[in-house]
């Protein structure tokens, strides 16, 4: 079975941002819902291991890898979205950090996810997820994300969460 990597690196109370890496290479971006002590709805889960399975979402049709046996938690998938309002615990792809309708996001996730799921041959996997950043942190530049400087913080979190 595949070992497939969350890695956190910021936690910020508009996300938390990370990276995923198969086979030890960086392959999309993440965001999450921000640590709330693994509250249901409104917290990222656990760090840990967990089976993923693909399976189709009765909401839509379509399908997602569902995040097996999280402590206290249902529902958890990893899924396309954009930002935090976009789930509910979730895990979300992309190719990107930025910024849309003033939220911190991932951009491009509809096509990340689904290259994604192909990518994984609908195979089970097994997901670590790593917290490697400090949890709560947020740069300076987040106060900023409604005006001139979102550029800047935009290129900061993506060098921050890439390690460029």
């Amino acid at each position: 079975m595949k070992t497939v990597t969350l890695v956190r690196k910021i936690g910020t109370a508009y996300g938390t941002f990370g990276t995923l890496m198969i086979n030890g290479a960086f392959w999309a971006d993440t965001l999450e819902e921000p640590w709330k002590d693994n509250q249901r709805s409104v917290s990222c889960i656990p760090a840990g291991r967990y089976i993923c399975k693909l399976q189709t979402r009765p909401s839509n049709g379509k399908q997602a890898y569902y995040v097996q046996d999280v402590p206290g938690r249902t529902g958890i998938l990893i899924h396309r979205g954009n930002t935090i309002d976009d789930i509910e615990g979730c895990i979300l792809l992309g190719t990107g950090h930025g910024i849309i309708k003033n939220k911190w996001a991932v951009i491009n996730s509809m096509v990340t996810v689904e290259t994604f799921v192909s990518h994984m041959r609908g195979e089970d996997f097994e997901l670590e997820i790593v917290d490697q950043g400090t949890p709560g942190y947020t740069p300076a530049q987040t106060k900023d994300c409604d005006d001139c400087k979102a550029n800047a913080a935009v290129k900061l979190l993506t060098e921050l969460v890439r390690g460029a």
